[in-house]
């Protein structure tokens, strides 16, 4: 079965080593890579890990919390990339910031949450959590291929309509409570009835 802190050290492992091909070249397909591998960790970080470290891991709450500042931060980075394009020569500069903030949020986790996980959850929840993180992400990648690379339109959703990961990042933004438990449907009225 699938250990969640395994796979998430893994995407940890991923992205220093794309952020040590980017520093050889700083390839703009290379940053582009970076900020999509940053943003489906963190909303899998967001939607199913942190709930449970929030309400079974000692300390749990605070833990969440300095995680998802530092998850807004290295965000608000990524869309000024994102906004600027991956080509513009600000972005050495901004990819560097990026790299220092993801840098010190990793430490945090491997030092301190993820020892925390493994004491306070059973080998079963573990499991459960790892299942449900393989398969969010697994979604997030199908989501992402949706938007980018395919025909508009040709992706898993209807024309017009906002996927999961879109409605959870309104939520996000409106500071929806209880928005990392809900489904799509419920994201969708949530982010509607503000």
């Amino acid at each position: 079965m699938p250990d969640p802190i395994a796979m998430l050290e893994e995407d940890h492992r991923k992205v220093e080593s794309l952020f040590e091909q980017y520093q050889n070249g700083q390839d703009p397909l290379i940053a582009e890579q970076i900020c999509t591998e940053l943003m489906v960790h963190t909303e899998v970080e967001e939607q199913e890990i942190y709930p449970t470290v929030k309400s079974d891991v000692p300390d749990g709450k605070e833990l969440e919390q300095e995680a998802e500042k530092e998850h807004s931060e290295v965000e608000q980075l990524i869309k000024q990339v994102q906004q600027k394009g991956f080509d513009d020569p600000s972005v050495p500069e901004l990819m560097l910031r990026i790299e220092e903030g993801v840098n010190h949020h990793v430490h945090e986790e491997e030092s301190e949450m993820f020892p925390k996980m493994r004491e306070a959850l059973g080998s079963q929840t573990l499991e459960q959590l790892g299942e449900k993180a393989m398969q969010a992400k697994q979604q997030l990648v199908q989501e992402l291929r949706g938007q980018t690379g395919q025909a508009k339109g040709g992706g898993s959703t209807v024309e017009g309509e906002l996927t999961k990961e879109q409605l959870y990042q309104k939520a996000k933004e409106q500071d929806i409570e209880g928005r990392s438990k809900m489904d799509k449907d419920e994201l969708q009225q949530a982010v509607g009835d503000q």
